[in-house]
């Protein structure tokens, strides 16, 4: 839920969310399997629902689009819209909240990688250590 919520409120038009998708995902041809023209909050929930129904698949996919969202911190294209401050007001709050879900995560990954890394290190030190 909150990644449709912050597709939906980081981007307004549907041609800016349908950009930002194509950049993200590994195969942009999912695109085409979604009706673009419903309501923009029906467009990020068939296309999530989609891509979380065949995870093992997509997982890829779906790490990057919340990645992605998660660095986004300049909010100036919605200040331009009509009550642009209650907009971008809206879409820091959904990718904060995306943040505070993704953050936990990539810190696991990182500490995996971290380990693997030490001992890696670690066996290359035994195999260089005469006996």
């Amino acid at each position: 839920m909150a990644l449709k919520e912050a597709l939906c409120s980081v981007y307004w038009y549907k041609s800016d969310l349908r950009g930002f998708l194509n950049l993200c995902l590994s195969n942009a041809e999912i695109l085409s399997r979604i009706n673009w023209e419903s309501y923009k909050r029906q467009i990020a929930s068939d296309l999530i629902d989609l891509l979380v129904a065949d995870q093992d698949k997509h997982l890829g996919d779906l790490t990057k689009l919340c990645f992605e969202l998660c660095k986004i911190n300049n909010f100036h294209h919605l200040q331009q819209l009509d009550d642009g401050n209650t907009k971008v007001d809206r879409a820091r709050l959904a990718v904060k909240q995306l943040k505070q879900l993704v953050d936990p995560h990539q810190d696991r990954e990182k500490e995996k990688d971290d380990i693997s890394k030490r001992q890696q290190l670690a066996a290359e030190k035994l195999q260089l250590t005469p006996s």
